[in-house]
């Protein structure tokens, strides 16, 4: 009965949580609301249910814990070096939370997001779990299983949304992730659907990315591990149903993280793959499949996400308009140029002046629309508009747009929804300069995130506030490199980012201490290890722990998918001890 018990939570962390889906009106408390879009209630599909079944999972685990506490086999797992920088990576967690001035956001998370200090001391507590209560080969067996039934479950419903047959876009579908008081309302509520991308139950299709990667490699490593017909068959199919969501979801971070990984396994594995034809002929089709199939499934390759990289730097660096634009804000004037001339407004007294490169412009004012009309036609792309209430003017040109309040004190920058804007000059990332563009504005978002870490160096600004910290008034950035000077930014797209910001620099080099230990151990015990029952177990923890690793270089830690990573991480640390183990015994 114990050995059943004891699985309940894990089973619940990794299998259950990525395919929980369901709307949760949320109402917005004003710190997320100062810098969130412009609403008091956020409907949330995809991340507060999780978040809560990831907490409840936790709390399970310390129940069984409790329940079944061995003082001596406890004092001896917690020995190992990674569980003391796991409970290390805890106290910062708990520290910056304390510290944090954004009270509200820090315990559950920010909207949308719901990875706040509870969900991130949750991760570690069953890692924890998992190193304590992980013993024997049958409870990694059943582990596996039930992630496998999961994930292959988003396996097909990740096909069918491929192919424009969205299960949770029917009838039956929406009645599971709707409250039943919204059943009689399926006709008025529209839940769109994505074509030729794939997001399920896991929110984004980056974080399809991420998740596919991970069970790609483990159905890799169950296919090698299989001894009959049948076992080969049903992994196979596995592996393939994983491998199509991955190149299905479209994500470049997933394709980078599939190579990472497979370059990782075929290293390890190396005269392995010369003596078991299997295990060739599985890894060639593997390293075909990847540039065959998106051409198969109508999506863009490899070769096309390489070249669409460098024409997104090329433009970047170019002497178009956008790229060469500005904007310079002070309390007596703003100045803009958008288009190679300089477009100033200048406050004297109660009376705003228009100069255009220096020369005092000449305006009318529109009475209906109460437009104010600069008298030269090659200016007509600025819009300024004389707002009802007084002394402010709304200023747009192209998708860039601000409000002006005219105070005692001179201008106040208010964004489009009249919130005040706190506008400082932006400190950059200086070798990322010229390749903002990068991985899908990637670089703009990394050179502006990266300087948040000098004020993060030991207590970071707290568990998921990095929207809060972010500067959300780069307006000129946004509008270069996002399109639109109002794009919201709740996410750096680079977990170690993300990690240093939100809990301290020195609380993500013990994160990568925790993988760089982990890391080598795996790799020492199996690139010439023996080949018993567990061996292609730690070679597939191994292999899905780089990859997700790799892709946390291009996507953000979220309830969605981090569970599977802290789950296998666990997993592999546990395999490698009982593999050393078996290993020392047969000698």
């Amino acid at each position: 009965m114990y050995n059943k018990i004891k699985l309940i939570p894990i089973i619940i962390f990794s299998a259950m949580v990525p395919l929980i889906m369901r709307l949760k009106p949320y109402a917005i408390p004003q710190e997320m609301f100062e810098v969130y879009k412009n609403t008091r209630i956020h409907s949330d599909f995809y991340s507060y249910y999780k978040m809560m079944w990831i907490i409840i999972a936790a709390v399970l685990a310390l129940i069984v814990l409790l329940k079944y506490f061995n003082k001596e086999k406890f004092l001896k797992n917690f020995k190992s070096k990674i569980n003391i920088l796991l409970l290390i990576l805890m106290v910062f967690i708990i520290v910056s939370s304390i510290m944090s001035p954004y009270k509200s956001i820090v315990i559950f998370g920010f909207v949308d997001r719901f990875e706040g200090m509870l969900v991130q001391l949750a991760y570690i507590t069953m890692v924890l779990y998992i190193n304590n209560f992980i013993e024997d080969k049958s409870d990694i067996k059943c582990i596996v299983k039930c992630i496998i039934i999961s994930s292959g479950i988003l396996g097909i419903m990740g096909i069918l949304e491929f192919y424009g047959h969205n299960i949770l876009a029917t009838n039956i579908g929406r009645k599971l992730i709707l409250p039943l008081s919204l059943h009689d309302k399926l006709g008025v509520i529209n839940f769109s659907i994505k074509d030729k991308s794939i997001s399920s139950t896991l929110y984004n299709p980056n974080f399809v990315g991420s998740y596919m990667v991970m069970t790609t490699f483990l159905g890799l490593s169950m296919l090698f591990k299989a001894v009959n017909i049948k076992e080969k068959f049903l992994y196979g199919a596995y592996t393939l149903l994983m491998f199509f969501n991955l190149v299905g979801c479209n994500s470049a971070a997933g394709r980078v993280g599939y190579f990472g990984a497979f370059a990782l396994m075929l290293i390890i594995l190396n005269k392995k793959i010369v003596f078991r034809k299997d295990i060739a002929a599985s890894l060639l089709l593997a390293i075909v499949l990847i540039f065959v199939a998106p051409s198969v499934m109508g999506i863009s390759g490899v070769v096309d996400e390489v070249i669409k990289n460098e024409a997104d730097v090329s433009s970047a660096v170019t002497s178009s308009d956008k790229y060469n634009s500005k904007f310079e804000f002070s309390k007596d004037n703003v100045i803009m140029n958008f288009d190679g001339r300089d477009v100033e407004v200048k406050i004297k007294g109660s009376i705003v002046n228009f100069y255009v490169d220096g020369e005092k412009m000449k305006y009318d004012i529109e009475k209906d629309t109460r437009r104010i009309v600069l008298r030269d036609d090659s200016l007509s792309k600025y819009q300024f508009v004389l707002s009802k209430e007084k002394n402010a003017i709304a200023v747009k040109y192209d998708t860039f747009s601000y409000i002006l309040y005219l105070t005692k004190d001179g201008f106040q920058l208010y964004d489009q929804y009249k919130r005040p804007l706190k506008y400082e000059v932006v400190d950059e990332f200086k070798p990322l300069i010229g390749l903002e563009k990068i991985g899908s504005s990637r670089g703009y978002l990394w050179k502006t995130s990266i300087p948040l870490m000098k004020d993060s160096l030991i207590i970071g600004s707290g568990p998921d506030t990095f929207a809060a910290v972010f500067p959300q008034h780069d307006l000129l950035g946004k509008y270069k490199f996002l399109s639109t000077s109002y794009a919201y930014v709740d996410k750096p797209h680079n977990t170690y980012i993300q990690i240093g910001v939100q809990t301290g620099v020195v609380s993500l080099l013990v994160y990568l201490g925790i993988l760089v230990i982990y890391g080598f151990k795996s790799f020492r015990l199996y690139f010439k290890g023996v080949e018993n029952d567990l061996y292609y177990y730690g070679v597939g923890m191994l292999c899905a722990v780089f990859g997700y690793s790799v892709t946390a270089l291009f996507n953000d830690s979220n309830v969605s998918v981090a569970p599977m990573f802290w789950t296998i991480l666990g997993l592999g640390v546990v395999i490698n001890k009982i593999y050393e183990n078996s290993i020392s015994e047969e000698f």
